[in-house]
């Protein structure tokens, strides 16, 4: 039955009926909370906010068949209240709005994508409530001052630096730029990653665009082909990159290639072909992977494919450990009341259910910016699929106290 709502849902033909049916209320007068969800469950960001909202749709469950969650005197059933933001910015404001006014949520997850997040990052300090971001990787959603604002992923900038200074002790002295770089998750990264680079020596010789929902990217490409250069570097969404491997390789490029998008194998397999992609290497900020997560990983990797009859993708774990960041946060404050919610989240360290290796500072998963950092990992493509090769070093002592003048500067 659950596969067959499952199957009905991915259709978008049974939307409601398998939020009431997973997600109830439980047994009748059983004390129910209400989380929100909001992210793409349709259109091209999808591919990453569906694989979150699986992710806590899993968390849910597991929650409720264990008996709910005990905050205080309480056990609370939870019931998940979904919409999707088809990655619209507009679209996601108001199903905030809807979650906070008409649905009775305090506790709202999801946002995979940063334009449609930042709108409401940037507005949320005012409302009764607390925002937990996934991978929604744009800087300033954590530089709004806002208390009540978490996200444990760090923001692709986060990487630029680490990633520019990395990238030039590979070898490649000059590179070849393509990318979403109106996209601010992205274009903030590119800037720092940038300005790293040049600093040591490196030349970028072309800075090429594409937009979140293009597929032809052979006139930008043609363009930095007739160049000289080292090496390819794309960033973007997991499948405009793909088709950057692609069609590289169709135009005759058989030189290295550097990306960021935080695809998983087979998202790239669905547009290029293993011999398009053997000489990639990705980098990003260490989602799921059970290769380097360990046995929790492993486990969590077999409960989800199990459920949704496919394996994780590689953002999945950012929705899940904010799941359980609110699990964590509800338990220490003994109480739903928000605000206290709010500050038992700043004060705590990595829940013990959280998958992802997050640096702490002082003892603490988030800054006083309400922001996390997990490792920065690089994973070069072998035999068919992206195999860890090496943490870069990150910062985030000294990238938090970047994040803290950017609040002073508004």
């Amino acid at each position: 039955m659950y596969r067959h709502l499952y199957r009905l849902f991915r259709s978008g033909l049974a939307e409601l009926t398998i939020a009431a049916f997973l997600l109830g209320c439980g047994s009748a007068g059983a004390a129910v909370l209400n989380i929100g969800f909001v992210d793409a469950l349709t259109g091209t960001g999808a591919v990453y906010g569906l694989p979150q909202f699986e992710a806590v749709t899993l968390a849910v469950e597991k929650v409720n068949s264990a008996g709910g969650v005990q905050v205080g005197n309480t056990r609370y059933t939870l019931k998940l209240i979904h919409y999707d933001n088809k990655s619209d910015a507009t679209e996601s404001v108001s199903a905030v709005r809807k979650l906070l006014d008409l649905d009775d949520v305090q506790f709202i997850l999801g946002f995979a994508s940063t334009p449609a997040t930042t709108p409401v990052a940037q507005s949320f300090a005012r409302e009764k409530g607390i925002l937990l971001v996934g991978n929604a990787a744009g800087q300033a959603i954590t530089t709004q001052g806002a208390k009540n604002v978490f996200r444990a992923r760090a923001p692709n900038s986060y990487v630029g630096s680490p990633l520019g200074k990395w990238l030039y002790k590979q070898g490649p002295k000059s590179l070849a730029v393509i990318g979403d770089l109106t996209n601010a998750g992205f274009s903030d990264e590119y800037l720092l990653l940038k300005q790293a680079y040049t600093a040591l020596g490196g030349k970028i010789v072309a800075e090429e665009t594409f937009h979140s929902a293009d597929r032809d990217m052979y006139t930008q490409l043609t363009k930095i082909k007739a160049l000289t250069f080292d090496a390819l570097f794309a960033i973007g969404n997991a499948e405009q990159v793909a088709f950057v491997y692609r069609q590289a390789n169709e135009l005759g490029y058989k030189g290295k290639i550097y990306s960021v998008s935080a695809g998983t194998a087979a998202q790239f397999l669905k547009v290029a072909t293993p011999e398009q992609m053997k000489n990639g290497t990705e980098i990003y900020l260490v989602a799921f992977d059970p290769n380097i997560l360990g046995e929790k990983g492993k486990q969590f990797a077999a409960d989800f494919q199990k459920r949704f009859n496919h394996a994780p993708d590689a953002t999945t774990a950012n929705a899940y450990d904010m799941f359980w960041v609110l699990m964590d946060g509800l338990k220490r404050a003994g109480t739903t009341d928000w605000k206290k919610v709010a500050d038992a989240i700043r004060d705590a360290g990595v829940p013990k259910e959280a998958l992802l290796p997050y640096s702490t500072l002082n003892g603490k998963l988030f800054d006083s910016n309400g922001q996390g950092f997990a490792p920065i990992g690089a994973f070069d493509w072998k035999d068919g699929n992206w195999v860890f090769r090496e943490f870069l070093p990150g910062d985030p002592e000294g990238f938090s106290k970047f994040l803290s003048q950017q609040v002073k500067q508004k």
